[in-house]
């Protein structure tokens, strides 16, 4: 049995809820072998959180390891029937279950799952439901989405059924507005959706919050604010009867509130970025001053003079004439001066005025000693 350390690989998993690891006995299997095939730094596995989905957990999971061929099974905290499910289905090749000792919600079960495929050298994570709800014949699709689009967060759009209860397809179409004022415009079409693929990088770094059902929507949200782009591909989507093994985790009140709560947290995260964009902007002004994207001051005559001078008198005069020509060139040239100053302060160096003189009189030095060694004369 290996102590597994997913869950603390984003912030908001409790404390002390350490998840057991078992099964996984194909460690060096990626996705990269399976039928949808995968590059060397594109390497996708499942994570699959459940809690009591003892009657479709298994089935999803065999399904989807035939595709991704490796699973990971976050187990949050379910009754003994799903657990011992579970415990059998750690034995099959490329499926592992992760096991917290207790019922955390969706968004803890998802971290931790996270940290785990990060463990295991994953480039890229498809989350899925255990409830049976989601088409999995499209699982090829949302992989090549995100092969081809690595950098993208693949959400799945819900073509529902007549078996959607109203109330949930109501609910879903508020949390989609928020989100799209959250976003600053309509880029995610449905955030509830528990069908998608992460860049695992950037979800690890979405410092999400949520730690139940409003764990799907934030991160949604702060991925995009992250400047991920947002790939939507419609899925088909039928609830199961209970006899069929529909279960639901949603409570209605308590995850009301909390979505609610964290609607308010984004939107107000959303108002801030707003007023602080001006200094976004100028960052990004500075930024484009940098040295090597500045234009060429003066003209071609100087340069013929300095290389005219080099042939005549050698390199010691022309270096004595670099010094007033730099000193000129520092006192007019403020994109200059910013951009030096800039660098000099990132590596911890003086930046004041002469600081950013010798500074740039090394570049013209190093320029310099490029023509004498074009010309033959270095």
């Amino acid at each position: 049995m290996v102590r597994g350390t997913g869950g603390r690989a984003l912030s908001g998993t409790p404390v002390g809820d350490t998840p057991r690891v078992r099964g996984g006995q194909t460690e060096q299997h990626a996705a990269g072998s399976s039928a949808t095939g995968s590059s060397a730094a594109f390497r996708v596995c499942a994570v699959i959180p459940t809690y009591n989905n003892e009657q479709t957990v298994a089935r999803v999971a065999r399904e989807v390891q035939k595709v991704l061929g490796h699973v990971i099974v976050v187990n949050d905290g379910s009754g003994p029937p799903c657990t011992r499910v579970l415990e059998g289905l750690a034995g099959e090749p490329g499926i592992e279950v992760v096991h917290r000792p207790h019922n955390g919600g969706k968004g803890s079960a998802v971290k931790d799952g996270l940290g785990r495929a990060a463990e295991l050298g994953f480039s890229h994570v498809l989350q899925v439901d255990a409830d049976g709800q989601h088409d999995l014949g499209d699982l090829g699709r949302f992989v090549e989405a995100a092969r081809d689009a690595p950098d993208a967060l693949v959400l799945g759009t819900p073509e529902f059924d007549a078996s959607v209860p109203k109330v949930r397809l109501y609910a879903r179409q508020i949390t989609t507005f928020f989100c799209a004022l959250e976003t600053f415009g309509r880029v995610i079409r449905d955030p509830m959706c528990g069908f998608r693929v992460y860049p695992l990088g950037l979800a690890r770094r979405a410092k999400v919050r949520g730690n139940y059902m409003d764990f799907d929507p934030e991160i949604a949200v702060k991925l995009v604010w992250q400047g991920a782009r947002v790939v939507n591909l419609g899925t088909r989507v039928r609830y199961l009867a209970a006899e069929e093994g529909g279960v639901s985790s949603f409570k209605m009140v308590r995850d009301n509130l909390r979505i609610s709560w964290m609607h308010t947290r984004l939107v107000l995260g959303a108002c801030l970025r707003l007023l602080v964009w001006p200094w976004f902007v100028r960052q990004r002004r500075l930024q484009s001053s940098a040295w090597h994207r500045i234009p060429e001051a003066g003209n071609t005559l100087g340069i013929r003079f300095l290389a005219g001078t080099a042939r005549l008198l050698g390199r010691s005069p022309v270096r004595l004439l670099l010094l007033f020509v730099v000193f000129y060139y520092t006192l007019v040239k403020a994109a200059a001066r910013r951009a030096s100053r800039d660098y000099l302060e990132r590596v911890g160096a003086p930046s004041g005025f002469w600081a950013v003189y010798k500074h740039l009189l090394c570049f013209a030095e190093c320029s310099l000693d490029r023509w004498y060694l074009v010309a033959g004369d270095l």
